[in-house]
């Protein structure tokens, strides 16, 4: 059997009835009675007299009598009654078969990133157990904790937790744990490197989220939701750090904020790389005397930008500023830019020039073709086409147009040239190729919301909601630092990352009266993944081993 100790909010708890659990008997406060063919057993929570004066009570099943053992079967409310005082033992009967391949996998890589001793540090060793859990779970199975009972069942793990339990587990995730698990985090994988910060935003239907707002919704969806600002290492391309905050907040109102977090969680030494929706004179302003460097886009259309661009335009295309690597043409120009002594890093790039002529005219050439379809129009109708086009007003209200020729010239002038802006002492060629890297933080989003299937967030309150998206962090550190090893396996054998834990589910575990065993040897696709990861098979064999039999 397994020995499985309860935790008050966060250990075990079963949907339903499960012959392989047993529990010893109370001791008081209960009564037996037969229904059918089974004597059930009751906590007693109210003795009084009826009217008769009678006297007679009100009474909660706990589950039914197991007549062999003489010990109880518990039900859900069982563990409302006596959860936190009694061992619970799972009894696994010869011969069943259990899946391990997952479990060891993220048992394995918790503890190789060293994030279970973090967590028992943070919490204590039976939160941190659960937290663990239910991660993996969230990697294997996503967002809805329904099944999570049935992951636990299936799954070759030391404990039972539904998804009702789960949400307690959720609300006892404090944000003092959440700091105090961050600060260890930081200070393993941040040291002198680049950090690319971006926010992203959940949806939500619930009315007891009170971050929940409406704003700028990054799915494009009519509805309220909570925003989340996230740092990624470019080195280690691991989730660094999240916070939370309201869905009407825009991004660079919140830079500040989330920056006020770096002294306290000991990041220092290293480069935010961020997008152009985070610049303005106070953020880099801000940035620059906290001591912190930058690179972020600047939209061309900024007034120093574009002097600049007049400026260097045609000495930016000289073979002398050509950037072999990336095929593109570069050169820094220092000024002071947005309050702060800093480089303009200004940068051509032809193919980007062909595509954006090419959209350019054809969005000209649809424009033409729906004035042309248009008899009458308001002034709001026409303002969209009067950047490429000059519309004249005539009597009876309709008009007439013409392509603006020196317009249209002057917009194609700056095609294929972008900007970055930069108070960090590094070349040219270092900024864009350190930029082009931030798509780390883009496809790190992509994997939250839609492989851990965060998209939408299905709490109903502060406290689960902060617990299930720290559990959905720890899920994506686990899935970046196993897919960054696998990548280049991945993409020769054209394995995406959930067809590898198809594949690692496949290894399962078989009972019997000398203990617990693989059920058949590894694969050789099986063995190729874990000796990427520097996995050997006996490392699984003792993992099933270590769970022993009555």
């Amino acid at each position: 059997m397994y020995i499985i100790k309860h935790i008050h909010a966060g250990g075990v708890l079963l949907l339903s009835l499960n012959n392989k659990v047993l529990v010893g008997l109370p001791s008081k406060g209960i009564v037996v009675a037969r229904t059918g063919d089974y004597p059930y057993v009751y906590h007693v929570t109210k003795t009084y007299r009826n009217e008769k004066g009678c006297p007679t009570n009100s009474k909660r099943s706990i589950g039914k009598l197991d007549k062999a053992t003489g010990k109880l079967i518990p039900n859900n409310t069982y563990y409302e009654f006596y959860g936190d005082h009694h061992e619970v033992a799972r009894f696994v009967t010869a011969g069943e078969i259990h899946e391990a391949g997952v479990m060891f996998l993220t048992h394995w890589m918790f503890s190789r990133l060293g994030i279970d001793r973090m967590l028992s540090c943070s919490f204590d060793n039976d939160k941190g157990e659960a937290i663990q859990l239910i991660a993996s779970y969230m990697l294997r199975e996503g967002n809805v904790m329904n099944y999570l009972d049935d992951f636990c069942e299936r799954s070759l793990c030391g404990r039972i937790i539904s998804g009702k339990m789960a949400s307690r587990i959720f609300a006892g995730i404090d944000n003092i744990g959440r700091m105090d698990f961050f600060r260890q985090w930081v200070a393993k994988i941040t040291q002198e490197e680049y950090i690319a910060y971006d926010v992203t935003s959940f949806s939500s239907y619930a009315e007891g989220i009170v971050d929940t707002e409406w704003g700028y919704n990054r799915d494009g969806e009519r509805l309220p939701q909570i925003n989340m600002g996230l740092y990624v290492g470019r080195t280690s391309r691991l989730p660094v750090f999240y916070v939370t905050y309201p869905g009407s907040i825009v991004d660079k109102s919140h830079l500040p904020s989330m920056m006020a977090y770096n002294a306290d969680l000991g990041i220092g030494g290293v480069c935010f790389v961020m997008d152009k929706g985070f610049v303005s004179t106070a953020n880099l302003e801000y940035m620059h005397n906290e001591g912190h460097s930058y690179i972020v886009a600047i939209e061309n259309r900024y007034r120093a930008a574009r002097r600049v661009l007049d400026e260097h335009k045609k000495e930016v295309r000289s073979s002398r500023c050509r950037i072999d690597k990336f095929g593109i043409f570069g050169m820094g120009v220092k000024d002071r830019f947005y309050g702060v002594t800093s480089t303009l890093h200004i940068y051509y790039d032809p193919e980007r020039e062909a595509a954006q002529t090419s959209d350019m005219y054809r969005k000209i050439a649809s424009e033409g073709e729906a004035l042309a379809q248009m008899t009458e129009a308001t002034e709001s109708q026409l303002k969209k086409y009067r950047k490429h086009y000059t519309i004249e007003r005539e009597q009876g209200g309709g008009f007439s147009y013409q392509l603006n020729h020196e317009a249209v010239d002057a917009l194609a002038e700056n095609l294929g040239y972008f900007c970055m802006l930069t108070n960090d002492s590094i070349s040219t060629e270092e900024v864009i190729s350190t930029y082009r890297d931030k798509d780390v933080i883009e496809k790190t989003f992509d994997e939250l919301k839609n492989h851990i299937d965060m998209k939408r967030l299905r709490t109903h309150n502060d406290n689960t909601t902060e617990g299930k998206l720290f559990c959905a962090f720890l899920a994506l550190i686990l899935r970046k630092h196993i897919e960054n090893a696998l990548s280049d396996w991945m993409r020769k054998n054209k394995f995406t990352f959930e067809r590898v834990l198809r594949e690692l589910a496949k290894i399962r575990s078989v009972s019997s009266a000398a203990g617990r065993r693989l059920a058949s040897p590894l694969t050789k696709k099986q063995r190729d993944i874990f000796s990427i990861l520097d996995i050997k098979e006996q490392d699984v064999e003792l993992f099933v081993k270590s769970f022993h039999m009555a």
